[in-house]
């Protein structure tokens, strides 16, 4: 007994000296980890970033398509009505001046209409013009970074997990050997490998 406390055997000192030094080699451990799981952060953070940054670009782009489709509808209603027009004065029989003027200037528009609807297709053409395959690599890009930052956070938990579990074995070695006493032979022949 030394101040009170029992004098630690060489197999208790050796346990403790052990357990020392494995508390030591998981300190290291968990200090490489931090280091790999921060050096990881601003990878992770700009994969996100690029991530919103194609997501605004491609709802920017389906906002324009949504306000182009009215302009398709109005096109196809144009047509309608012209058709139709076209249609009541071509049933006629016999048709009056006014009529025959009117059918005469509704031909002339007929290279118009054609000319309105190839641009409406060119740009409709112009705004779907890889769209699809667009949402689909964005979707998978998207998929991908939200993976590495599930498993990154995943790890971050982890490593938070391991470090309360070796505040607890750290507190366990000073309760079970820090503050008791131990022969300084007993130390140098167990490091010696006796």
């Amino acid at each position: 007994m030394v101040g009170g406390k029992k004098v630690m055997t060489r197999d208790e000192l050796r346990a403790c000296l052990r357990r020392n030094d494995e508390l030591k080699v998981r300190v290291q451990d968990l200090d490489d980890q931090a280091t790999a799981i921060n050096a990881q952060r601003p990878e992770i953070e700009q994969g996100l970033e690029a991530i919103r940054a194609e997501r605004a670009t491609l709802e920017a782009r389906a906002v324009r398509i949504r306000e182009f489709q009215p302009k398709m509808v109005a096109y196809g209603q144009k047509v309608e009505a012209f058709n139709r027009r076209m249609g009541e004065l071509g049933a006629k029989s016999r048709l009056t001046t006014s009529e025959g003027r009117e059918l005469e200037d509704m031909r002339k528009q007929i290279p118009e209409l054609e000319a309105e609807r190839k641009a409406l297709n060119e740009e409709r053409e112009r705004l779907l013009d890889g769209y699809e395959d667009s949402i689909k690599a964005f979707a998978a890009k998207a998929k991908a970074a939200e993976e590495r930052a599930a498993e990154w956070n995943r790890r971050k938990s982890q490593h938070a997990q391991d470090n309360e579990d070796l505040t607890a074995s750290s507190s366990d070695w000073r309760r079970d050997c820090a503050d008791r006493p131990y022969r300084e032979d007993d130390e140098k022949a167990i490091r010696a490998g006796r």
